[in-house]
């Protein structure tokens, strides 16, 4: 008797669990509870359909978005059971107020040093209203620019060596200065042999002068009544208009600075005499007036005095 009661709540058992046997997608049902739930969320519940009478899939989570571009689109998250922000969209900076992808929007978001600004979401070399952002701190090398965001390298301040040999075409960038020389060995053959650590001069000391003269502010002159002009060099080979130079003139025992002025060819503007007795003179050189270089003679009164002219 106990083992046919055994046999026949075994039966019992099986035909329940027949009978509450899930049934997959497109299969007969009879109630929504008879489909077979994948327990995956973001898929929806399946049903049982009342018109076939077979199970369908669920209708998938959909997620209603938060209204921001930069933490991306909101989509179904199956460890939450819930919808989440998928994430930053861009690859560098978002910027909120367009739901654009830009390279920048302050600064900070320039990481490479030769575009370290930025301008109109873009990363460049300097800010167009300066060119500051260019200048790279050296003075021989010219004045750098800012043109559209790129930085432009400048115009060496003091020219080339090699064409144009006469000019201050040394670059000291210890003293951001152009300069006629370094040494003497700078300095040509024409008088001015000795460089006195910017101009080529005709003497540093005594030694360098003969025939009883000394050596006077980079001049060799008697003490009696030579001139001693300065600047003692005027370059006149690019003079395509006349050109203002300005002169000051001391001299030896006997040098009177208010005398008779003879500049020649060069006309004398303006002239006066300072407490300490330098006698400044501004004059006009005009336009090829005077064709040939080298010496040129200067008088004030008796005594004599001469520029070289380049």
């Amino acid at each position: 008797m106990k083992k046919l009661t055994g046999i026949v709540m075994s039966l019992a058992f099986v035909l329940c669990a027949v009978s509450v046997q899930a049934v997959p997608l497109d299969e007969n049902c009879n109630n929504n509870a008879d489909c077979n739930d994948d327990v995956v969320y973001c898929n929806g519940v399946p049903s049982c359909s009342s018109e076939t009478s077979k199970c369908v899939a669920g209708t998938p989570v959909s997620c209603e978005s938060d209204g921001l571009f930069c933490n991306g689109p909101e989509v179904c998250s199956e460890d939450i059971e819930g919808c989440v922000s998928q994430g930053n969209p861009c690859s560098y900076s978002c910027l909120e107020e367009t739901d654009q992808c830009v390279e920048c929007i302050t600064d900070d978001n320039c990481t490479d040093n030769n575009t370290p600004f930025c301008v109109e979401n873009t990363c460049v070399a300097c800010r167009v209203e300066t060119d500051e952002d260019c200048d790279n701190g050296l003075f021989c090398d010219g004045a750098e620019t800012c043109d559209n965001g790129t930085c432009f390298d400048g115009e060496p301040p003091c020219g080339d060596n090699q064409t144009m040999p006469s000019a201050l075409s040394f670059c000291n960038e210890e003293t951001d200065q152009c300069v006629e020389c370094f040494e003497d060995f700078d300095c040509s053959d024409n008088g001015t042999p000795r460089c006195d650590g910017v101009m080529c001069v005709e003497c540093l000391d005594d030694f360098d002068c003969d025939n009883g003269t000394f050596c006077r502010e980079g001049v060799c002159a008697v003490q009696a009544c030579d001139l001693i002009i300065k600047p003692r060099q005027v370059r006149i080979n690019k003079m395509f208009r006349p050109v203002e130079r300005r002169f000051r003139i001391t001299g030896g025992e006997g040098f009177d600075p208010y005398a008779k002025l003879d500049f020649g060819l060069i006309r004398v503007r303006r002239a006066a005499v300072s407490r300490k007795g330098v006698l400044k003179v501004l004059t006009t050189i005009p336009a090829g007036a005077i064709p040939n270089k080298g010496p040129y003679e200067i008088r004030v009164g008796d005594c004599v005095g001469e520029i070289i002219l380049r």
